[in-house]
């Protein structure tokens, strides 16, 4: 009976009632790196940014409602995510990313600015769902509309994840030799000239964007996407631990 009861727990946790956007965002990021190499994509980039930006703003504010054991079970399922997508990324930016230090002139050596600052953000991301071991549900009477942790949790890694991979096979392709990225200023900067260039192709479909300026582009949405949440996360969880069951028993 506890096992059928923890199933319709998690059930609730992944529902897409309760959780409507995190399918969408998989599915754009999917088709994101289909893209990426299509020789003439036309206005699909900008439409697929548009679909992911909507659905960010949209995951953000929709708060469904929660019991205190169900919502502790959603911390937990969500920690669980965010690390395997921190480490995913990770895994993907070492094994097909070569820094390169030696030549400067060399294609090896351009991206290392940028590889250490998505190195960077994976590392924060593990650190950042690793605490939420030391996080449990305010309590709450009945149930009540809360931040909705696993579907921030699957998005976030969705983006992360993508990105680092658009970026990994962005590193393949020829580049000038004597450009030098600036690591978190050529990504952000590259990152915004990347959206208004996908939102340039709704009208110009002639319009190219780069598969550099896709991956830059997710990581900047990753980024807003992680502060926007982070000042929400506060107002539905308290410090302590959550216990085996997530019932978060002790203080």
């Amino acid at each position: 009976m506890n096992d059928l009861s923890g199933a319709a727990s998690l059930f609730q946790v992944f529902s897409p009632a309760k959780s409507p956007f995190y399918a969408v965002i998989l599915v754009c990021v999917t088709c994101m790196t289909i893209l990426a190499d299509a020789a003439h994509p036309g206005s699909a980039s900008g439409i697929i940014m548009a679909t992911i930006i909507f659905s960010l703003v949209a995951s953000t504010y929709f708060k469904p409602s929660y019991d205190d054991p169900t919502y502790n079970l959603s911390i937990i399922a969500a920690r669980s995510a965010g690390m395997i997508g921190s480490v995913i990324c990770l895994t993907i930016l070492v094994n097909n990313v070569d820094p390169g230090v030696f030549d400067s002139s060399s294609r090896k050596s351009v991206f290392n600015g940028e590889l250490r600052f998505y190195h960077f953000v994976a590392l924060i991301s593990l650190f950042t769902f690793v605490a939420m071991t030391f996080v449990k549900a305010k309590p709450c009477q009945a149930e009540c509309a809360r931040f909705n942790m696993i579907q921030f949790a699957v998005i976030y890694s969705a983006l992360l994840v993508s990105s680092a991979g658009l970026f990994a096979g962005s590193t393949k392709q020829d580049v000038p030799a004597n450009w030098i990225a600036m690591g978190p200023i050529e990504v952000l900067t590259d990152g915004l000239g990347g959206l208004m260039t996908a939102f340039a192709q709704l009208l110009a479909p002639q319009i190219r964007i780069s598969q550099n300026e896709l991956a830059h582009s997710l990581l900047l949405l990753t980024l807003l996407y992680l502060a926007a949440n982070v000042t929400m996360l506060r107002a539905s969880v308290q410090r302590g631990w959550i216990g085996e069951h997530g019932r978060g028993a002790h203080d």
